[in-house]
């Protein structure tokens, strides 16, 4: 699995466990997914998932709604 990951051959989604990894996961390399790297200035690397169901998509956003999520949140005033 971590030889998947470095390579960047997998990525990883880790649905049962909110997207992250959990030491519960029993089979952590059923969750990886075949990557295609995008070259350009900088790397970055996507996956498509056909099997969708176990996703919990209900909890992913788009990046506008995170975006506005973050303006939202209150953040103290810098000491200084």
């Amino acid at each position: 699995m971590l030889r998947a990951l470095r390579s960047g051959s997998s990525l990883p989604w880790f649905w049962s466990s909110g997207g992250y990894y959990s030491p519960q996961i029993a089979d952590p390399a059923a969750n990886l997914f075949p990557a295609t790297p995008i070259r350009g200035e900088t790397c970055y690397y996507f996956s498509l998932i056909d099997h969708l169901e176990p996703l919990q998509l209900a909890h992913v956003k788009s990046y506008r709604n995170w975006l506005r999520e973050q303006d939202n949140i209150d953040v103290p005033p810098r000491a200084g």
